[in-house]
């Protein structure tokens, strides 16, 4: 299988008291973080002791142009590949539909 790195920074107290926790129950903290990214991508939310934080906003012009589906994403798709994703707008997919299929792609859902 293969696997991606990821570097965090936490204070060292902190790491070594909860290194503790999770040499008690079984976990290496590398099993945490896969049981972690797991849960988040089985249930499609955060666990839920941890809360929801804002994300960024977005300015009226940023939202018109997601909306005309004229955002960054698919500019850079057209830019890329020569093809117009939605030439009239229309049969145009949402949020939600482009990322079930991505799901559905990788494995992860199935229809």
């Amino acid at each position: 299988m293969a696997s991606v790195q990821m570097n965090i920074r936490i204070d060292p107290a902190l790491k070594a008291t909860g290194d503790l926790v999770l040499r008690r129950n079984g976990y290496t903290p590398s099993a945490a973080i896969q049981t972690f990214w797991s849960y988040m991508t089985e249930h499609q939310q955060l666990p839920s002791f941890m809360p929801k934080k804002k994300s960024h906003s977005l300015d009226e012009e940023q939202l018109r142009e997601i909306e005309e589906g004229n955002g960054l994403a698919w500019r850079l798709l057209e830019e890329t590949t020569g093809i117009r994703v939605c030439p009239n707008g229309e049969d145009e997919p949402d949020y939600d539909s482009l990322r079930e299929r991505a799901f559905i792609e990788r494995g992860l859902l199935y229809d």
